[in-house]
């Protein structure tokens, strides 16, 4: 019993839907159309591709009716990853505009070290050893 309500609550959902628009109407008629063309009254195979071609383009339809919806949720989302990165890595950017660089694994600014100064702390290290 609850499945057979269950199907009709689709079934009236999806004729609600249609029912929204009138270019949904044309396309849910042309579809139950050509559906009967395609698998009772004249099975062939040019009506079942003309069958597909009415539902791709019912699917192109409500996409483009959704793109705008679409598109700036996709802006949306681009400018919060942008910001975050922004966010992350403001330390970093600050360390190199003022003459350091950034270490990654200690999370610090440090000073650029020149060629020499490191060959100095290399044999300091081995004296000492």
């Amino acid at each position: 019993m609850a499945e057979e309500e269950q199907k009709a609550g689709l079934l009236k959902r999806f004729l609600l839907f249609c029912l929204h628009s009138p270019v949904n109407v044309i396309f849910a008629l042309a579809t139950v159309y050509f559906a009967l063309q395609a698998y009772v009254f004249a099975p062939s195979m040019m009506n079942k591709m003309i069958l597909l071609g009415v539902v791709g383009l019912w699917m192109f339809w409500f996409l483009a009716k959704h793109m705008i919806l679409l598109l700036l949720v996709l802006a949306l989302l681009g400018g919060g990853a942008y910001m975050y990165y922004e966010f992350a890595g403001r330390e970093a950017r600050k360390c190199e505009e003022s003459g350091g660089f950034w270490n990654k694994n200690t999370q610090t600014c440090e000073t650029k070290v020149s060629l020499v100064d490191r060959v100095k702390k290399l044999f300091e290290l081995q004296s000492v050893k």
